[in-house]
């Protein structure tokens, strides 16, 4: 052993002299041998991991903190907007906007008007034009239709003398042809075309000289028509059994610029039966082909209804704007 460095402790001698092998290395640990010593203090590597441990622990700590808070931010503006949500809705609430309706009164002025123009009637009774056909416009009128309801517009004022009178004595009158005119656009709308020079015998709804009745004649040279009002017609009796068609408005509306209404239309054909009441059948066409009920012993003076009637038909008008503020007859159309 005499290369190695002398130990501090004899282990022999302590054999020797009974000690113990363990105290023996206890002893030897304690040794001047640098090289030992410098294996014994590279122990200290423990504190580098520890080291390292605490910059992980740092980064997780970091790592949390961050999460934490984009957590709460996104909590926070899920929480603001749903209360700037239930805010605008409890208090910007606004009104619910009441829908336009362009329904017109039936008792409308213009409604009336225009109502009382197509269903209109020399001696009381209503022409068939607009309930007998399926379809019309200006165009589906003869020249005698257009003046048929064009003079429906005039009143006695329109009339005045000319100063002669016929050899029966009675008075001339003539109505100008700018009125006549007047009364056909405000009928038919401005761009209507008829024949001037036409010839017709008309019965009108007012008296002149106890008559209303003569035959209208066109004086070219003046522009004018004129007529004797020789006859006195009275109106035909208007009773169940002289009554062709029944008529009920049903709707108005304005539809842009113009003013819509539908009637109701039955047509009830009526005879006489043993006990003098009426035994009738209700038709839903002016040729009676259609029939869609039946009413037996009615009394003469019955009204019948066309709303009471689900198969009754239905005429729609249209009426357009014309160049004196008011409307004029543009089309009809009759739905089976």
């Amino acid at each position: 052993m005499s290369n190695n460095k002398e130990s501090n402790f004899d282990f022999k001698n302590l054999v020797d002299q009974g000690g113990d092998v363990n105290d023996l290395l206890e002893q030897d640990n304690f040794t001047d041998d640098t090289l030992t010593n410098e294996v014994v203090n590279n122990n200290n590597n423990d504190d580098d991991l520890a080291f390292g441990k605490n910059i992980a622990k740092k980064k997780s700590s970091r790592a949390n903190r961050k999460f934490t808070t984009i957590v709460v931010v996104g909590v926070a503006l899920l929480f603001g907007v749903t209360f700037f949500i239930i805010f605008t809705l409890i208090f910007n609430r606004k009104e619910p906007e009441q829908p336009v309706s362009n329904d017109l009164s039936l008792d409308d002025e213009r409604v009336v008007a225009l109502y009382d123009r197509v269903k209109y009637g020399t001696t009381g009774q209503r022409y068939h034009k607009f309930v007998s056909e399926p379809s019309v416009t200006e165009k589906n009128f003869t020249n005698f239709e257009k003046f048929y309801y064009a003079l429906s517009l005039t009143d006695t004022s329109d009339f005045r003398e000319t100063g002669t009178n016929n050899e029966a004595g009675a008075v001339e009158y003539y109505i100008s042809g700018n009125k006549v005119q007047q009364y056909m656009q405000e009928f038919f709308g401005d761009g209507v075309k008829y024949v001037t020079a036409t010839s017709l015998n008309y019965t009108f709804d007012f008296v002149k000289e106890d008559k209303n009745s003569g035959q209208l004649n066109y004086n070219a040279d003046k522009k004018r028509y004129t007529i004797y009002f020789t006859n006195k017609v009275e109106d035909e009796a208007q009773n169940i059994e002289t009554i062709r068609v029944y008529g009920e408005l049903s709707s108005a509306k304005l539809d842009g610029d113009k003013i819509v209404i539908k009637e109701k239309v039955i047509f009830p054909k009526c005879n006489k039966n043993a006990s003098n009441t009426y035994d009738c059948i209700i038709y839903r066409d002016y040729e009676n082909t259609v029939k869609i009920d039946e009413a037996i012993g009615q009394d003469p003076n019955h009204v019948f209804k066309p709303s009471d009637y689900e198969s009754a038909n239905i005429v729609t008008y249209t009426f357009k704007p014309n160049a004196r503020g008011s409307y004029s007859f543009e089309s009809s159309k009759l739905t089976y």
